[in-house]
């Protein structure tokens, strides 16, 4: 398996964490031929190939970066029949991950070929850069792992911990005998975030639904209860790959529907000077709250942010943000401006989301759709390759009309100041929200125990 880091521009998950939710992309053939597409630390898009007959010839110069890397830090580093060899080893033991790679090149000004082959053995710590004008997630390869790791979903994260089991490669059948599910769909299945630059992706999104349509129907009777969050019409219309059923249909047939289940009451929130007050926030100055959720994806966002808050104060100096960045971003890697208060963590940000006059989110759907049910104006931003949020989410915001969509690989400072401009305007006039059907939790509790009971 490669994980392979994402260009600076880039704040969305990446095709290649996502297809860990689907095993049949995630297999590998035990082979010593190793070839991986991904992008240098300077963002340059190229492809390795590596094993023992992968490397150039003694004497062939180099063809790949991460070798002309090794010779730019040692000029009088050559390749020949001797260290051939080692170095396709050291490919070898890299899996080919290109980060990997460039890491153990920059050691060679330091250890001989044999030498790094050595100490591969303790690669986590070996392969730790010093480079300090590159992101934090390619100066070592603990680091890429822990940020691809941090794009994915809880279950995708379950499968890939189950995966880890195996020392090499492994079969279909062996990954699902070790990451067998024992309860829960997913309902909705997979849809491609762009099928027409990527075809693979279309075809691995369909062949995942089919997978999962076929044993649905064929066992339906392992699942005692199966219950889909929204209303149907919070679906998307659309099948779920070329000849397969539409979502909306295939959903009514082997789901019951139950409303969202907003997880507080919304109308204890209604008096937003008295959630002010309690919460010691000044109540005579717009305010805005950012926040990106639990991982580190969103720091670009949280950085193009305080950007745009800097233009807004310009015609709002009176204006007021907080920055929470979450557990995985430090405040202090954010700029420090006026006016902005920065905060690592809030136990019931809801609240604070609650009280304030406009939000600027990722596309989540829990803190999106807290949102709407307090009826607070918003900004949103869908990680590019995030499927959930690019047609699930994104569909249900619009059947409840709710939030400003923007697309951050096109967004400026100025589009985003623009953007604040107009959710604090509809602050003042009611954002014209659909209401968001209370009852869920109650319903959904109640088939769950006629089933404990029996019933």
């Amino acid at each position: 398996m490669a994980l392979h880091p994402l260009e600076d521009h880039e704040v969305a998950g990446h095709g290649r964490a996502r297809d860990c939710a689907r095993v049949s992309g995630l297999m590998r053939s035990s082979s010593p031929w190793i070839t991986s597409v991904g992008t240098d630390t300077a963002g340059r898009s190229c492809r390795r190939g590596c094993g023992p007959g992968g490397l150039a010839a003694a004497g062939a110069p180099p063809r790949s970066s991460t070798w002309r890397r090794a010779r730019r830090i040692e000029p009088r580093f050559t390749l020949t029949a001797a260290n051939a060899p080692l170095l396709a080893s050291a490919c070898v033991r890299l899996e080919g991950l290109p980060l990997a790679i460039e890491l153990a090149a920059a050691r060679l000004k330091v250890l001989t070929p044999g030498e790094l082959v050595f100490r591969l053995g303790s690669r986590m710590d070996v392969l730790a850069g010093s480079t300090r004008d590159v992101p934090a997630r390619q100066r070592a390869l603990r680091n890429a792992i822990a940020w691809s790791y941090d794009l994915l979903h809880a279950d995708e994260r379950a499968l890939f911990r189950g995966l880890s089991v195996f020392v090499g490669s492994w079969t279909l059948a062996d990954a699902e005998r070790v990451c067998a599910r024992t309860g829960g769909d997913v309902l909705a299945g997979f849809l491609p975030t762009d099928p027409r630059a990527d075809p693979r992706e279309a075809e691995l999104c369909t062949d995942y639904n089919a997978d999962s349509i076929e044993k649905r129907e064929r066992f339906p009777r392992l699942r005692d209860v199966s219950m889909f969050i929204g209303s149907w019409d919070e679906l998307p219309d659309v099948p779920f790959g070329p000849g397969l059923p539409g979502i909306r249909p295939w959903s009514r047939r082997w789901f019951c529907s139950v409303p969202y289940v907003i997880p507080f009451n919304p109308a204890a929130y209604r008096d937003r000077a008295g959630l002010r007050r309690r919460l010691g926030q000044a109540q005579d100055h717009p305010l805005l709250v950012a926040a990106v959720g639990g991982t580190a994806v969103g720091v670009s966002l949280l950085e193009l942010t305080c950007d745009a808050f800097g233009r807004l104060r310009k015609e709002m100096p009176d204006a007021r943000m907080m920055l929470v960045t979450g557990p995985r971003i430090d405040p202090r890697l954010l700029p420090d401006l006026e006016g902005v208060d920065k905060r690592g963590y809030f136990p019931d940000l809801f609240e604070h989301l609650a009280c304030a006059d406009a939000a600027v989110v990722q596309g989540g759907l829990s803190t999106t759709m807290e949102l709407v049910a307090t009826g607070r104006p918003f900004v949103y931003f869908p990680l590019r390759r995030h499927w959930e949020q690019q047609h699930f989410v994104t569909h249900r915001l619009s059947r409840y009309r709710a939030g400003l969509r923007m697309d951050y690989a096109t967004t400026t400072a100025d589009d985003l100041a623009a953007a604040m401009r107009t959710a604090l305007a509809q602050n003042g006039t009611g954002p014209g929200y659909r209401r968001v059907p209370r009852g869920g939790e109650r319903r959904a509790a109640e088939r769950i125990a006629a089933l404990l009971a029996g019933g």
